[in-house]
C-alpha cells in the first residue's frame, strides 16, 4: 500500500495520461447500470476438453462433482488431483449417446441437467444432492484428526492382498497430517503407520515423508523406495504418551529435501505392548482384530458429518428398445448386497427404476 497522500486523493489523470483506476471503476459501474435490463450471454468458443460442475450445498461436507459427460465424480486424491477415482454414469446398451447440452437452469440452484442423443434415442439426466440431518449424536471415537481433513476413500489399488484401509488416503497439501490416538495416561503402545503411493513411479519426483509419533524417534520414509507403485507398506514405532494427556500424537510432515510437498497417510493401528506385531500380517489385514485403535484414514469428514448425504442421478430415456445401464468405475472395494453396491458394510449405490 502506498503511503503517498496524493495517491489517496485519486487524481483524474496520472502523469502518463492514461485514465486512473478510479475512472475505470466508475466506467464499469456505469456500463453495468446502463445494461442492467439485458440478459447476460457468455460465449465459450474454445471450451476445455474436460470439466467438472459442483452440485453440493454451500456448507456441505461432501463436495460432489459432475463431469462433462454427466457422471457423478468422487474420490479425488493427492495426485492426480483432477482425476476422479470413482465415476457413476448411466448409459444405454448398444447405443452411443453424444452430449448435446449441459448446464444449470439457475446458477444459484445446484441442479445440473445433461442431455444426450444418438441413433433415435434421447436422454435427459439430472444430477442433484439431498441431505438429511443426523439426529443421533455420533459415538466418541478412539482417535481424532486435527487441522485439515482432506482425504479420499479410493486412491490405491493394491497388487496383493492388503487391509482395505490401504485403498483410502488422508492427504495434506503443503501441510502436515495430524492424528491423535486415545490411550491410557502415560501408556506405551506399538503404533503402525500404513502407506501406499498410487501416483508416484520409480525414478520419478522424490516424495519423502517425515514421520513423528509421540515417544518415538522421528523417521524419514519414502514409499517409492521399494520401486513399486501401489505397494502397501508399514512402519512401526515404539510410542508413548509422554505428556500424559491420554493421547498419542501422530504427524506426517513435509521434509525439507522433498520434491513434492503433498503428504499422505493410509492407515494407523495401535497395539498393546504384549502383542507381537508382524508387519506383514498388519499389511494383509490379519492383525486388525488385535488392534486397540484402527484408523481408516481419509474418511474423516464423513465421520464427523452432521447430515446424511445422498446424490441423485435421475436418467430418462426416449426411444425404441432402450436398455439403461448403470456403470461404475471405481477403486473402492464395492460388494453387491441386497440389490445395492456396499462400501465397508454401508450402502453406497442404489438403483431404482
Amino acid at each position: 500500500m502506498s503511503s503517498n497522500p496524493d495517491y489517496l486523493a485519486a487524481p483524474d489523470r496520472v502523469e502518463t495520461g492514461f485514465l486512473s483506476p478510479w475512472h475505470w471503476l466508475v466506467t464499469a459501474v456505469l456500463l453495468l447500470a446502463a445494461n442492467s435490463g439485458l440478459r447476460a450471454q457468455v460465449e465459450s468458443p474454445y471450451p476445455p476438453q474436460r470439466w467438472f460442475s459442483a452440485i453440493h450445498f454451500v456448507d456441505d461436507w461432501q463436495k460432489t462433482m459432475v463431469d462433462e459427460g454427466g457422471a457423478l465424480a468422487y474420490d479425488f486424491g493427492p495426485g492426480p488431483y483432477v482425476h476422479a477415482q470413482t465415476l457413476v454414469r448411466v448409459r444405454t446398451a448398444g447405443v452411443e449417446l453424444v452430449r448435446t447440452h449441459q448446464g444449470f437452469a439457475d446458477p444459484r440452484v445446484p441442479v445440473l441437467t445433461t442431455r444426450f442423443e444418438g441413433d433415435g434415442v434421447t436422454s435427459e439426466q439430472v444430477a442433484f444432492a439431498v441431505r438429511q440431518p443426523i439426529e443421533d449424536t455420533p459415538p466418541p471415537t478412539a482417535f481424532r484428526r486435527l487441522g485439515g481433513l482432506a482425504g479420499s476413500a479410493a486412491w490405491v489399488i493394491a497388487d496383493r492382498p492388503a487391509d482395505p484401509a490401504f485403498r483410502a488416503v488422508a492427504w495434506g497439501t503443503a501441510r502436515e497430517i495430524r492424528y491423535q490416538l486415545r490411550v491410557p495416561t502415560r501408556a506405551r503402545r506399538t503404533v503402525v503407520l500404513g502407506f501406499a503411493d498410487s501416483y508416484r513411479t520409480p525414478g520419478g519426483l522424490y516424495r519423502g515423508l517425515d514421520l513423528r509419533v509421540e515417544g518415538a524417534a522421528q523417521r524419514n520414509f519414502d514409499a517409492m523406495a521399494s520401486g513399486v507403485t501401489n505397494e502397501p507398506q508399514a512402519v512401526a514405532f515404539d510410542a508413548g504418551d509422554e505428556d500424559g494427556d491420554g493421547w498419542l500424537d501422530v504427524a506426517v510432515a513435509v521434509p525439507e529435501d522433498t520434491g513434492d510437498t503433498n503428504v499422505y497417510l493410509n492407515a494407523i493401528w495401535t497395539f498393546a505392548p504384549e502383542v507381537e506385531v508382524d508387519l506383514q500380517r498388519v499389511i494383509r489385514g490379519d492383525a486388525t482384530d488385535a488392534a486397540e485403535v484402527y484408523v481408516d484414514c481419509g474418511r474423516d469428514l464423513a465421520r464427523i458429518a452432521s447430515t446424511h448425504r445422498f446424490d441423485v442421478l435421475e436418467a430418462r430415456f426416449d426411444g425404441p428398445d432402450v436398455a439403461p445401464i448403470v456403470e461404475v468405475d471405481t477403486r473402492r472395494g464395492l460388494q453387491v448386497r441386497d440389490g445395492a453396491l456396499v462400501d465397508r458394510g454401508r450402502p453406497h449405490i442404489l438403483v431404482r427404476s
